[in-house]
This record gives structure tokens, C-alpha cells and sequence, in this order.
């Protein structure tokens, strides 16, 4: 946001609020304050708090006592991350409330401080490097009468220098006055301040703003929106003053496309400046009517006013006191430009006309409105509301224009052999060649390859596909020369190394088009720089990931949330025709295009034709169908059949085609001949053997895949990061038109590949064995052995079972909160997710009346074995004294779900461990090879009956874990209690044993 209401204050050492801490003030509740320190000058009027690291279990909650009647309750349902709303005043009363096994805690690491007026408002205006400002977030308005912060843009008031705005209490009964009870200001912590922008309510959850308010990642997370704050007409504070926050709950439209850079949203195109945000609020809603939007233009002349919070300040009025008002001077389609008054803090704001109605949002404050020579206008002006009506209904068009980067392993273990023949690099080469070939030379799409293994190079720069595909691909016919097949596989695994060059490429050229990463990796890295260390430089780089291995060899929850991260799909593929397949699905993904249809099928042995595969077109400008077939060996023949029964052959004039050794595709522009809408039949042909002596051609695998032009696109919608087994899982897709529109009577479903069994089952059965070395890539153990088991069988160790799933868009199955409507299917499904490895979703849709259209679209997520309290077992398997009465404890460890799937060997990384009061693990755990583990803890009897441990897993809440039973005396480290028992109960046996 514009300007600085106040400081971020780092908590250091942080302050761990948990059970102890602080005082008992009921049972099982623990109270504790905090304060802020002081800023150097001035005071400070609230806090908003940040906590971080937080772990609460479902018994468990956090309260932060607000000092306005209200109180934030937390959950384990908020995460580990969360911010509080605004606090009044320095000094916050929090209460951790507990269950009784004194355990979880929630670390404070900072805290945004508000703060008055400070160096008598002078700094710099915006110059938030400078202590002090001139702005006054009092809020709460712990002083009366409210104090107006300076004013000193001069170019926020016209005539510059000027300030001609009331509080909003002086207005009369009537529209004004009305419209100001629905107009509110944002406070926010993010960059480094707090600051604040202006909003209105627009509907009973949603208020309306300016996108560039949105500046820093974190808005949403810590923000909150109030419609109280505001003085009596004398500037004092009301009576009974108190002012509710309401949490900003999720960003649901934003004016301009904004991607997250260096932590920070930023705009990337177009001409629009607004947002609309979803706020929390409370049972009954805020009590105040949102305000209408209104879809025409106001005129030249108009009057209009403002209600807004300039630098933070109180509810302001802003409207000329003499004639003509704040009228409107110049306006195009786009921008008000009027003579109202504004300063920073005012963005947001709503332009309303003299019925109420929001007319625009204020997005801009440069002096009065003027037009120069060149016909340019400027000066302060607002966003129209009439052009954000019609983008709220639309989306920004599509991409045609892509610079894209294939980034390739070619790492040592690209040597090993693939299903269904040849190696690994053999059958991906295949793959990138036909994505390669399939890029429009008549566009300006950019191309290049950068290879990774121990280190990442360059082999062909991004350049014009034009003059680079027979460079990446070979000429045609047969496509198969070129740099992709001179790719060589050998030595070690930079994922990371990799991403960073091909990043580089996508930054050596100067360029308005979209930037993407196509990665295809086999395995794990296992060489700097890793991932973690380069994704910060990706920045809004789209990234597909194309996974090529079997369940061991890929870190699936990882490449999962990379490209869910950088708004791609991820997709694993176990053999060669799945690959091809999926690098398809990454073309369309890329380019934005829709797939109208995506089936798999089997050409029988001895047969020379299929049955004619129907594909029905409706408003599409562009279908490009690609056959694509498993065994070089084989030559299937591609046609298409339009509407009127005309054959399409790759030599129809108008047809652009191209095919290599498994591959043949055809473009069609529509209309074709003047054919476009109706059903049209796709037909595989292969040439029929000769001769009697001559054996008949075998079955051979291939798929259709047609990606389409205009229309629907169906794309993943917003799945989470990560998941874990037991988890509900929401399969969301977005079916709309590339202007934001619905698709109308749209049926849509999915079909589930899961697998039937864990890795982990697999290997605690078979053991863990060594880590190898192949080709000069290092596999690790649970690689290593994964590889060597499959082989054994012949083929993959884990089964897969599909079921179909509906997905619905009513508001109330598809989990995405909407009142109406609004093109996002979904359907929250449980016990899907019953065992650890990778889950493909294919996702079907119908759409349309009178021309039924299709799409489809695929993509891939990992669950990893979610570890359950109540399945994982814990054993005492030795003991020692430690000293000062604690014991030196080994505690033998079994991660299971609560399907009772093992976590398995190898997965020692996979969790982290920390202990219950009284048991600090002072070992790393031992991985045994088995699935289980055995963990060094120092416990303390005096403290605990016995010893506890906490596992943590990434976005997952954790869970607590103890031995099963009570600690037998033979321990050393039970209570004195049970000791003396079992004396009395052996001395009682043995008397028994003597009276017979």
C-alpha cells in the first residue's frame, strides 16, 4: 500500500506462548500478556500480532483478547501461520487453552505496531525509510479529539495544496450519509509497515478496492477491514465507541493480472486497477446495506463525491463546497478523471454519484484533472465502474505468444531400462521432440533447451522457433535429429541447476511474451543448487513438470507443489506413450489452449482400422489432432472426417501437418471449407500386411489427443500444495471461456487412478537396501532398492484402481464457498486417498445446448503417508540414568497412517520431531530399515508419567505420540507408585503360591 501508519517490529527472542507459560486462570487455561515496546517517538495505538510455528492440536485453542469486545480464537484449523486482527492499544491478553497434555505452542515472531503521529508529521511523505510520518492510525481513537494527520501531497488536492474534505458526521440525513456506513478502511501489515487503503462494501462479504493495494503477498493474511472508524462531528470519539474488525478472508477478483515476485503481487498487463476481496464476518451479517455498482458511465459535468481514509485518517467526506461541486471533467472508458480531493490512503476509495451508486474507485492522485496536446489526460482519477462490471464477468484472453525453455534430465539414471522397452532417454527424447515439433513456427514463440546432471548447460539458446526447430528437432519428415537427439545421459542430479539456467534463458531476451519452463526429470536431486534455493528466482515463470519413473524415483509431494507454486500441472508418466501423452497436455497448458478430447487405445493385432472416434466442435477456431503410437516399428495413418463426410488427410490443402517416428498431427483452421460445427470423426488407419506368409501386425498402444482454439478451456483449479493419505481432497476445475464467462450446462466428472498400495508397505516388507550408483547419478537407498524390486517383478510394483467421481458447480458440493454459480466444479471426496504414492485425475467435461461441446484435462498429485497418533506405535527399548533423575530413554518409533500403512524405511526426512513437556529427543532418528526408527529422549519422571514425542509434517497439523501403556518398573523410568504396586502385587502372588 501507499503510505506508513506504523512499524513491523521483529519479537526477538520470539515469545512462545503454550501451557506454562504465564498463569492458571481456569482449568486447562493459561493466561499471558504481552506488550509492545515503545516506538522511539510518539505512541502506539494497536497491534496486530503474527504468529508463526504454531502447533494446536484439535483439543487445543488460542485466544487473543482484542480490547473491543471481541476476541480471535485460532484452531489447528488456521495452520501454522496466522495474524491476529488489530489489538487496541500496546498490550495484547492471550490465553492458550488446553486439553490436559500440556503440549503444542504458538510462537509470537512479530507484530505490526500502529502508531500516532510522530515528528510533527513530517518525513518525507512517502518515504517510509524515515522514522516517524504523517499519517495517524488511531483506530481506536485512544485520543479525543482525533487528530488530523499533516497533508502534504500537493498533488492530491485540486487546486494542488489543498484539502477541502469534512468528517463524514457532519453530513446530513440522506445519500451521503447512508453511502458512508458502507465504506470502511483496510488495515495491513506487509513491505516492511502497516498501512491502510480505503474500500467499500459491495456485497454482504465482499468489498471493493484498489488491485494496487494489493501490492504485498501479504494483504490478505493480515489484513482487516473496518466500517466504524470515524469521529462524531466534532471530531471527538463517539460515544460508546468500539470498532469491529472483520478478517480479510481470500482475494476473488483482481482488476489486473498480478503474479507473486520477491514476495510481492505485481501488476504484469492491463489497463485495470481494482479488487474484490472476501471478508469474514459475523452471524447476521454487518448491518449495513452493500453498495451498487453502476454498469453506465457517469457524463461530463456530473457531481460525485468520496468517502474515504486519507493517510489513515477518520471517515472523510470529500465534495466541493462550491458550485459545481466535485464534478467530473474528463472521462474515456477507463478513468474518471474529477476534481475531488485525495491523498495517500485514499485509494480504494469508491467514487459514488449523487444516488449512491459506486461509479469508480479511486486509483490516482495527480493534481487537476488536464489533457495535453497529444490528446493524453491525467490527473486525479478514479477506475469506472462500468469497466469493472464487465472485467468481474471476463478473464483476461488467453496467451498466444510464449518464450519456452525445455528444461532436461539427462542425469546418469536416464540409462536405466523404461517400461515397455528401450531407456529411459530414448523415450524422452521421443516426448520433448513432440512438443517441439508441435510449436507454431507462424507465431513468435520462442524455444530453447537447457540440459542438467551434475552441472546445467545450454544447448540450444531460446531463439525464434522458426529458425530454431530443426536446430532443437531435425527436418522433416521424421524429426529425429536436432540437439534433443544428441542428448546423452551421465552423471549426477541438479533439478535446481537446471531451473536456474533455464530461467537465465528466459531472461536473456527482451520480450512481452508469456515465459515458461517445460521440466522433464527422472529422479531426485541430489546436487546443488537444489530447488529450494533457485525457486525464488522463477518469479511468474509458468512451470510444467513432466515426471518420468516409478513411485520411488520421483520426490512427487515436491514437484507436485513446484508447479501448483508457478501455475502449471504436474503429471507422472511410467512408460514411453504416457510420456508423449503428457507432454502434450503440458503444450496445452503452456499455450492455454483446450483439450477437446484425450482417450488412450489399443490398435488390435492383425486390424487395419479403428472405428471412427466422434469429436464434436462447436466455437472453436482451431482443433490440432495428434496421433501418437508406442513402437517405431508401426506406421499409423491419420484422417479426420468433417460434418459433411469429406476426408481430411495431412495433403488437404489448408491443413498444416507434421509427424516423426511415433507421431503424425494435422492443424485445422475453422471454418474448413466452410464446415465448423457438428460432430466430426477421427479415423486410425495402418497399412494391412502382405502376403500370405507375412505375420499380422501386433496390438500396438497409441492415443488421440485434439487440443482446441477458441471455446472452453478446462484447467486444475487452485488444488492444495500438499497432501496427505486420509486427507479429503477437493478434484476443482475451472471450465470457462477465455473472457471469463461460463460455459453453459456444463456436466463434468473425473476419473481417479489410485494406487493400490504404499511404497512404504513395499519396502518395510522387503527391507531397505544400498544406495547405488547408476550411469554416475547416485541413487539413494529407497531408490536403489524400489528399482531393484521392480525389476525383479518385470514391471511396476504398484497396482492402480480408477472410479469416477461427479463434480459439481452448485455453491454448495464444490467446496469453493460461492453463493452462485461460477464455472469452478468440485466435489470434496474422502477416503480417496488411502495409500501413499501418485493420484491421476482426468477430469471429462460436456458443455453446451444445441452444439454439445467436450474438454478435458489431466493432472497428478502426491500423497505421502499422513502419520495418525492412534496407528503409530511407540516402544521403551531401553533406558539409562541421565542424571538429576532424568532418564536417558531410546523409544523405538513406527509411523503408520490411520489406514495402518507404514511410512516406511527411508522416509526419515519426512518428519520432524520434537517432545512433550518433561522428553527432549537429544538423538536423530535411526532409520532400522524396516520402518521403524529408534529416537534418543531425555526424560524427566518428575515432569511426565512418561515419555512423549510430537511429529510434525510439512502443512499438516501435528500429532502427539506415546508408548502404548504405562512404563513397566523394569524400565527405571515409572513413577515410584507403579514400582511399589507391582512389589505389593508379586509379594501377594508369591504368598498365594505358598498357602497351597
Amino acid at each position: 500500500m501507499s503510505h506508513r501508519l506504523g512499524s513491523v517490529v521483529s519479537v526477538s527472542p520470539t515469545r512462545d506462548f503454550r501451557p506454562g507459560t504465564g498463569s492458571i486462570v481456569a482449568s486447562g487455561v493459561w493466561e499471558d500478556t504481552f506488550t509492545a515496546a515503545a516506538p522511539m517517538v510518539g505512541s502506539t495505538k494497536f497491534l496486530i500480532l503474527h504468529f508463526v510455528g504454531v502447533s494446536l492440536f484439535a483439543w487445543q485453542r488460542l485466544e487473543v483478547v482484542l480490547g473491543n469486545g471481541d476476541t480471535d480464537v485460532f484452531t489447528a484449523a488456521s495452520g501454522p501461520d496466522f495474524w491476529t486482527r488489530p489489538i487496541k492499544g500496546d498490550t495484547a491478553t492471550i490465553r492458550f487453552i488446553d486439553g490436559g497434555l500440556l503440549t503444542g505452542n504458538a510462537p509470537l515472531t512479530e507484530y505490526g505496531r500502529g502508531e500516532g503521529i510522530v515528528r510533527n508529521g513530517i518525513n518525507g511523505g512517502q518515504d517510509i525509510s524515515v522514522t516517524g510520518g504523517n499519517a495517524n492510525g488511531d483506530a481506536f481513537m485512544l485520543d479525543t479529539p482525533y487528530v488530523d494527520p499533516p497533508f502534504f501531497s500537493p498533488l492530491g488536492g485540486c487546486p494542488p495544496n489543498t484539502r477541502d474534505w469534512a468528517n463524514v458526521a457532519t453530513l446530513p440525513a440522506g445519500v451521503m450519509r447512508d453511502v458512508a456506513r458502507s465504506s470502511g478502511i483496510l488495515l495491513e501489515v506487509s513491505a516492511g509497515k502497516v498501512s491502510s487503503c480505503s474500500a467499500t462494501l459491495i456485497g454482504p462479504d465482499l468489498i471493493l478496492t484498489a488491485a494496487h493495494c494489493l501490492e504485498a503477498g501479504g494483504v490478505i493474511a493480515s489484513g482487516s477491514f473496518t466500517l466504524d472508524y470515524q469521529t462524531d462531528a466534532s471530531g471527538n470519539r463517539p460515544a460508546g465507541y468500539s470498532p469491529k474488525f472483520h478478517k480479510l478472508k481470500a482475494l476473488r477478483k483482481a482488476g489486473w493480472e498480478t503474479v507473486l515476485t520477491g514476495g510481492a503481487l505485481q501488476p504484469v498487463a492491463g489497463d485495470l486497477d481494482y479488487a474484490i476481496i472476501q471478508i469474514e464476518t459475523p452471524a447476521g451479517g454487518l448491518g449495513v446495506p452493500p453498495i451498487p455498482i453502476r454498469a453506465d458511465l457517469p457524463m461530463i459535468g456530473e457531481e460525485v463525491f468520496l468517502i474515504h481514509h486519507p493517510r489513515g485518517a477518520a471517515k472523510k467526506v470529500s465534495r466541493k463546497a462550491t458550485d459545481p461541486g466535485c464534478w467530473v471533467q474528463i472521462i474515456n472508458y477507463n478513468r474518471i478523471f474529477f476534481g475531488g480531493d485525495l491523498d495517500n490512503g485514499s485509494s480504494g476509495s469508491a467514487l459514488f454519484d449523487l444516488m449512491g451508486r459506486v461509479v469508480g474507485v479511486n486509483i490516482f492522485a495527480g493534481g487537476c484533472p488536464t489533457t495535453d496536446a497529444n490528446g493524453v489526460s491525467s490527473g486525479i482519477s478514479a477506475q469506472t465502474a462500468a469497466a469493472i462490471l464487465i472485467d468481474m464477468a471476463t478473464a483476461s484472453p488467453p496467451a498466444t505468444d510464449v518464450d519456452v525453455v525445455l528444461v532436461f534430465d539427462n542425469s546418469g539414471s536416464m540409462t536405466l531400462p523404461a517400461l515397455g522397452g528401450g531407456t529411459r532417454i530414448e523415450q524422452a527424447r521421443e516426448a520433448a521432440a513432440l512438443f517441439t515439433d508441435l510449436l507454431r513456427t507462424d507465431q513468435t514463440h520462442r524455444a530453447g533447451l537447457v540440459t542438467f546432471s551434475t552441472t546445467a548447460q545450454v544447448v540450444q539458446p531460446l531463439a525464434p522457433i522458426a529458425g530454431n526447430k530443426v536446430a532443437l528437432i531435425g527436418p522433416p519428415p521424421g524429426r529425429n535429429g536436432g540437439a534433443i537427439a544428441a542428448i546423452a545421459p551421465a552423471g549426477m542430479t541438479t533439478i535446481g541447476g537446471g531451473l536456474r539456467v533455464g530461467r537465465q534463458q528466459l531472461n536473456s531476451v527482451v520480450s512481452t511474451n508469456t515465459k515458461a519452463i517445460l521440466l522433464l526429470t527422472d529422479g531426485l536431486q541430489n546436487t546443488p543448487p537444489m530447488i529450494a534455493d533457485v525457486e525464488p528466482e522463477l518469479g511468474n515463470t509458468r512451470l510444467c513438470i513432466v515426471g518420468f519413473g516409478t513411485e520411488g524415483s520421483l520426490d512427487g509431494p515436491l514437484l507436485t507443489r513446484l508447479a501448483r507454486q508457478h501455475g502449471g500441472i504436474y503429471t507422472r508418466a511410467t512408460e514411453g506413450l504416457a510420456l508423449k501423452k503428457f507432454f502434450v497436455l503440458s503444450f496445452g497448458n503452456i499455450f492455454q489452449t483446450g483439450i477437446a478430447s484425450d482417450p488412450f487405445f489399443v490398435f488390435p493385432a492383425g486390424a487395419s482400422s479403428m472405428a471412427p472416434m466422434p469429436l464434436s466442435v462447436c466455437d472453436e477456431e482451431s482443433i490440432t489432432v495428434v496421433l501418437s503410437w508406442k513402437n517405431s516399428s508401426q506406421a499409423l495413418i491419420l484422417s479426420v472426417l468433417t460434418p459433411a463426410g469429406n476426408t481430411v488427410t495431412p495433403a488437404t490443402p489448408g491443413v498444416f501437418s507434421s509427424s516423426g517416428a511415433t507421431w503424425v498431427y494435422m492443424r485445422l483452421d475453422l471454418p474448413l471449407s466452410g464446415e465448423r460445427e457438428g460432430t466430426w470423426q477421427v479415423q486410425v488407419t495402418r497399412a494391412a500386411s502382405g502376403g500370405e506368409l507375412v505375420a499380422p501386425s501386433p496390438a500396438e498402444p497409441f492415443f488421440v489427443t485434439v487440443t482446441a482454439v477458441g471455446g472452453p478451456v478446462m484447467r486444475p483449479h487452485e488444488p492444495r500444495r500438499r497432501y496427505y493419505t486420509g486427507d479429503v481432497i477437493n478434484p476443482q476445475v475451472v471450465l470457462r471461456y477465455p473472457a471469463g464467462y461460463q460455459a453453459e450446462d456444463a456436466k463434468v466428472t473425473v476419473e481417479i487412478e489410485s494406487p493400490t498400495n504404499g511404497t512404504g508397505n513395499v519396502l518395510a516388507t522387503a527391507g531397505l537396501g544400498d544406495a547405488t550408483v547408476v550411469g554416475g547419478d547416485q541413487l539413494d537407498a529407497r531408490a536403489s532398492t524400489l528399482i531393484r524390486l521392480e525389476q525383479a517383478q518385470g514391471g511396476t510394483l504398484i497396482g492402480t484402481t480408477s472410479n469416477i467421481h461427479s463434480l459439481f458447480d452448485d455453491g454448495d458440493r464444490d467446496g469453493d464457498d460461492a453463493l452462485e454459480p461460477n464455472g469452478v466444479f468440485g466435489n470434496p471426496l474422502a477416503n480417496i486417498l488411502r495409500f501413499e504414492g501418485n493420484y491421476t485425475f482426468h477430469a471429462r467435461a460436456t458443455y453446451g445446448h444445441g452444439c454439445t461441446g467436450t474438454r478435458e484435462t489431466m493432472w497428478s498429485a502426491y500423497a505421502s503417508v499422513g502419520i495418525d497418533a492412534a496407528a503409530t506405535t511407540v516402544m521403551i527399548i531401553a533406558t539409562a540414568d541421565a542424571g538429576s533423575g532424568r532418564k536417558q530413554v531410546t523409544l523405538r518409533l513406527t509411523p503408520k497412517d490411520r489406514y495402518g500403512n507404514p511410512l516406511g524405511p527411508g522416509r526419515g526426512d519426512h518428519f520432524d520431531v520434537t517432545g512433550t513437556i518433561g522428553s527432549t529427543p537429544n538423538a536423530p532418528a535411526r532409520d532400522r530399515g524396516d520402518g521403524s526408527y529408534d529416537l534418543g529422549v531425555l526424560w524427566d519422571p518428575a515432569l511426565a508419567p512418561q515419555p512423549g514425542i510430537v511429529i510434525a509434517q510439512p502443512d499438516r497439523a501435528p500429532v502427539v505420540v506415546t508408548p502404548a501403556g504405562t512404563p513397566s518398573a523394569a524400565n527405571a523410568g515409572c513413577p515410584l507408585w507403579v514400582g511399589v504396586l507391582l512389589v505389593i502385587l508379586l509379594l501377594i502372588a508369591v504368598l498365594v503360591i505358598l498357602l497351597r
